[in-house]
């Protein structure tokens, strides 16, 4: 079949006011279609423009399409045949346009793989260095969570010299109720409660996060005020990245 000639990796053939005068002309302008012998120039000259009445926006890269699949009886007589022609310029803008959409969706396959890989190697680092991230020995052991001037415990790593840290500022504690002195860190409401052996409820969180707790307590008055169906509403499926401190 003539169609397996043809090839999209052709060469455009430029047609220029100089390719149209003479091959003279053309030869003084070694850039523009130096690869085509003049037999093949002269050809060209004589194709495009009816190939351009055709498909005015692809005619130079299918008249190079012909001019290098077709042998030379041929393209003289598409020249003279306007329907022998029509049919190479279908045939040559079905294999332009299937090749177009095979590289589309190489790029799209492509980049979906390079989407696809990316994500997964910040999947993996994120959590190689969840894994890898060690507490702090040397962490404070205390920290401020809200703007009450209260403290909590602050998480680090679970070591002899941490536990005895914790052990002396219990004595502390327990110098200060023999002395009848006030402790000078004050400690959160809930790790009060924890020391002393007493549950740990709902209205505490105020004393930890007051901005967490006025959110909540707004919201669950809202659901007792408007019923169950007003919590669905919300969408309320989310997850909560706490802090190292946390």
């Amino acid at each position: 079949s003539s169609s397996m000639l043809l090839s999209s990796e052709a060469r455009p053939f430029k047609f220029t006011a100089s390719t149209d005068s003479s091959t003279a002309n053309t030869n003084s302008e070694p850039n523009i279609n130096e690869h085509w012998t003049p037999s093949k120039i002269k050809l060209g000259v004589s194709i495009y423009p009816k190939v351009a009445a055709i498909q005015p926006f692809h005619a130079e890269k299918i008249t190079g399409m012909l001019l290098e699949g077709l042998p030379t009886p041929q393209l003289q007589r598409i020249i003279n045949i306007d329907e022998d022609l029509r049919v190479k310029v279908e045939e040559a803008m079905n294999i332009l346009t299937s090749h177009s959409s095979r590289d589309a969706q190489q790029t799209e396959s492509l980049a979906t793989t390079t989407t696809t890989t990316t994500a997964n190697e910040r999947l993996l680092t994120n959590k190689n260095s969840l894994f890898d991230k060690q507490p702090n020995e040397y962490a404070p052991l205390f920290w401020q969570p809200d703007k009450k001037g209260v403290y909590a415990p602050r998480p680090g790593k679970h070591t002899s010299e941490r536990l005895t840290a914790y052990r002396n500022v219990g004595r502390l504690i327990g110098l200060c109720l023999l002395q009848n002195e006030l402790f000078p860190l004050p400690l959160c409401r809930h790790v009060i409660k924890y020391i002393l052996n007493r549950s740990v409820r709902w209205h505490d969180l105020a004393f930890f996060d007051s901005t967490m707790y006025e959110n909540l307590r707004r919201t669950a008055y809202d659901a007792e005020k408007n019923g169950p169906q007003y919590i669905n509403d919300l969408h309320l499926t989310f997850s909560l990245a706490v802090t190292e401190k946390e």
